[in-house]
């Protein structure tokens, strides 16, 4: 095991070398003016850093790099990761999957893997934690468990969305777009000075798009969407000492749910005595139920406050507070198969909140060769969440379920970091957290009918009702050691763990079952990594190897009836290498890209299944991504650009039991800008899935039908986008 390990990671080192597999995604041909790749800051280790120093595995992608890539939410920047996939059924059920680990995270109780993380402040509910971005400063990729210092309960990794602050210089911005399917977007930024110490910044985003799938029974789209966001954040400054940013952020969505339909066409979907239907061979058709009335809509509302204060304490000690609000509403109606009757008609209800609060002390900005950090967490959440089901209601063996389940969260963690200077070259970091978390459960779960049964153990227990507790707590370190190999280049260790809390199902068939939590899982990473800036720092390669234990694995699947059901596997070992690369060609040529291997297995059982030496879920072989941009700068000043990107993965198993798959995908992405003169104005004509690629995003069981309900992805899209600088 151990020699076809080292084959492959030095088969994928000898490739990348080669050019094979590109980027950082740090910069989108970002250079200075010696014609060098610029200097990247991160904060992966809660200071500011150069990416290139950092002994951790983080891509960083620049709010240039996101315009280019027309990139603005979290699933996009999934998809540009190395190594990383998801699948969406709507914008309040994402699965991440990050390093072979899927984050499981749905439902009142449950906690995610891959955590998203908005300036500092840890949206902790899988509901809301897909949100438009924009007038985005930064965003950085944490791959592997942040079990130390950053995060809360990140047992694979975090993404983190750096907005722009505000600033006292004057800037505003106006942003239109329009593309296919009616696709019209607006993005403004007005920022300055308030008053002689203060300054602000407000940021709105809206569009509106008809939808890519077509309903064959009524002649519209079913999964058309609209979004409005409006951010407004204060900054004040206290003297030379104290700094308060205050941020406030609404987001409303109103959108047609994706739905779901057969994924082959030659088949019978739906069969006797069910109903008789078959799906036609375009993937972005569907049929839904002509028995319930109304649009399948999904609705959302998301607010959030914040208050930060950084406070220099002395020369070399800060004390930073961030403190946070934030509260989401999801109401969505949804057809779970896409048939003309009705199968599964499902009535969804979230209502969430959350506050948290951190302190961090530390003397980051001291000069020291001893660099320290010490901090306090505390998050509390309430999450209620119904659902109601009304299952074949076209037949005599009707049947209605539903559940209301509650849960309370609180959670508190101490965390510290050490980081000491060896010499001139080499730096041992020592960090460790200690987290705590107790979950209150409440559960009312019904069912009714002929097939009550395959939701209730003895339907005559129907309803189910039981209130429930339990609390965990995990100590988690990290030890990271750093070597200088020459001014551009560095090599370093870690050894990181991570954590993630246990929770309860909220479906349970029994009372037993919903008295019986699932256990938290643990991770071991051990990882060896490389960052070199070579050839006159004109091409950056980040080299990194990982072998990955988990030890009992939350992993989602179904029951019979397709309830979903969080247990726990014993454990899944998962060895990877990632690579990525810059190379600046020449001032008007660049290439970047990333190349991850993984090989992964799970160990133990699942609902009863045998998934020894199995694919973990969504853990694809190998991802890919290449992107190229070429300059053209024209004698007056201005400047033409090109640019094309390209990502694939290989195919990867929907669930524990390897039973399903959803194909590997070649999506294709170009655009052609151009940039007045002064910078004022810029024009953008892109194009993204130029290959009409009809790539499965959602598998769901496969209960009743006799194919698992599939939900495709965006097909071809291309628009114009015009900004324009106010000066």
């Amino acid at each position: 095991m151990l020699n076809q390990k080292f084959q492959c990671c030095l088969t994928a080192i000898i490739l990348t070398s080669a050019g094979f597999a590109g980027s950082a995604l740090a910069q989108d041909a970002g250079s200075d003016e010696a014609g060098r790749l610029e200097e990247i800051t991160v904060t992966a280790r809660r200071f500011d850093e150069s990416l290139q120093q950092a002994p951790v595995s983080v891509t960083a992608m620049t709010a240039e790099f996101l315009a280019a890539q027309r990139m603005q939410d979290v699933t996009q920047v999934i998809e540009m990761t190395p190594g990383a996939t998801f699948t969406v059924f709507s914008k309040g059920q994402m699965d991440y999957s990050m390093r072979g680990i899927s984050s499981q995270g749905e439902g009142a109780a449950a906690d995610s893997a891959v955590i998203t993380v908005v300036d500092n402040v840890v949206i902790g509910k899988d509901m809301m934690k897909v949100i438009k971005f924009w007038d985005v400063e930064q965003i950085e990729v944490l791959r592997g468990p942040q079990g130390t210092a950053f995060g809360r309960n990140a047992a694979a990794g975090a993404v983190h969305i750096i907005n722009k602050r505000p600033s006292r210089d004057f800037e505003s911005y106006f942003e239109a777009t329009a593309g296919n399917f009616n696709l019209l977007e607006v993005n403004g930024v007005v920022n300055g000075a308030i008053g002689e110490s203060g300054a602000g910044r407000l940021s709105v985003h809206y569009d509106d798009r008809d939808g890519y799938t077509t309903d064959l029974g009524t002649g519209n789209a079913v999964d058309d969407s609209t979004n409005l966001s409006i951010r407004g954040q204060l900054m004040f400054d206290l003297g030379d000492s104290v700094e308060i940013l205050l941020k406030g952020l609404f987001s409303t969505d109103s959108d047609g749910n994706i739905s779901r339909r057969s994924r082959d066409c030659t088949q019978a979907y739906l069969e006797p005595p069910f109903g008789d239907y078959t799906d036609p061979c375009d993937p972005w058709t569907t049929h839904t139920s002509l028995e319930i009335d109304g649009p399948f809509d999904f609705d959302r509302d998301i607010s959030l406050v914040s208050a930060t204060i950084n406070w220099d304490i002395a020369d070399d000690l800060s004390l930073t507070s961030v403190t946070a609000y934030v509260d989401g509403d999801v109401v969505a109606d949804v057809d779970n198969f896409g048939t003309p009757v009705n199968v599964v008609y499902n009535l969804i209800s979230d209502d969430a909140s959350q506050f948290t609060q951190e302190f961090r002390l530390d003397n980051s900005a001291s000069a020291a060769r001893t660099k320290w950090l010490i901090g306090a967490y505390y998050l509390t959440d309430d999450h209620t969440r119904v659902e109601d089901r009304e299952i074949l209601s076209h037949l005599p063996f009707s049947s209605l379920q539903g559940s209301t389940t509650t849960n309370k969260t609180d959670s508190y963690a101490l965390f510290g970091q050490l980081d000491f200077s060896i010499g001139d070259r080499a730096s041992l970091t020592v960090g460790g957290r200690y987290s705590n978390d107790k979950k209150d459960f409440d559960v009312f779960h019904r069912a009714e009918g002929a097939l009550a049964d395959i939701f209730i153990e003895n339907p005559a227990d129907s309803p189910i009702v039981a209130s429930t507790s339990d609390d965990w707590s995990e100590f988690t370190g990290s030890v990271s050691l750093s070597y200088d190999i020459g001014e551009s280049s560095m090599i370093y260790g870690l050894v990181s763990q991570g954590y993630k809390a246990g929770g309860f199902n909220g479906e349970p068939a029994s009372v037993e079952a919903a008295l019986t939590p699932y256990d938290p899982e643990n991770s071991l990473n051990i990882e060896a990594g490389a960052k070199m800036d070579l050839s006159d720092d004109r091409v950056r390669l980040n080299l990194t190897v990982f072998d990955l234990t988990y030890d009992d694995l939350q992993v989602g699947g179904n029951l019979p009836s397709g309830t979903p059901i969080i247990e726990n596997a014993s454990g899944a070992d998962v060895f990877g290498v990632e690579a990525e690369l810059t190379w600046l060609a020449t001032d008007n040529f660049s290439l970047m890209g990333s190349y991850a291997n993984l090989d992964g297995e799970l160990r133990g059982s699942v609902a009863g299944d045998d998934v020894e030496g199995n694919q973990p879920p969504n853990a694809p072989e190998w991802t890919a991504k290449l992107a190229a941009r070429l300059d053209f700068p024209l004698g007056n000043g201005s400047n033409i650009g090109l640019r094309a990107d390209w990502r694939g993965r290989s195919d990867v198993f929907v669930g524990a039991t390897n039973d399903n798959t959803r194909p590997g995908v070649d999506i294709y992405g170009a655009a052609v800008f151009w940039d007045s003169p002064d910078e004022q104005w810029n024009v953008t004509v892109w194009g993204r899935n130029l290959g009409d690629e009809a790539e499965i995003v959602s598998v769901g069981p496969g209960a009743i039908v006799s194919q698992n309900p599939t939900a495709f992805g965006p097909p071809r899209t291309y628009g114009l986008t015009l900004r324009y600088n106010v000066q």
